[in-house]
């Protein structure tokens, strides 16, 4: 079974694991450096999040069930 997400799962994925990766930090100094830094990386990579979706290259997962 393969299929493709969406723009917005894409998108809301990114966002969450850039925000997991700044909230790893204990001090609140170095997450709002972090994430500082990420956000003109996310900002930056939704057009082309946005474009590979439109043309139907999302992320795909694949699944492969075994009967046991």
């Amino acid at each position: 079974m393969v299929f493709k997400t969406s723009f917005l799962d894409v998108g809301w994925c990114y966002l969450a694991s850039c925000s997991n990766y700044a909230n790893e930090s204990k001090d609140r100094g170095r997450r709002f450096v972090k994430l500082a830094l990420l956000a003109p990386m996310i900002v930056l990579a939704l057009p082309y999040m946005a474009v590979q979706a439109w043309r139907g290259h999302g992320t795909e997962a694949f699944a492969v069930a075994i009967k046991g």
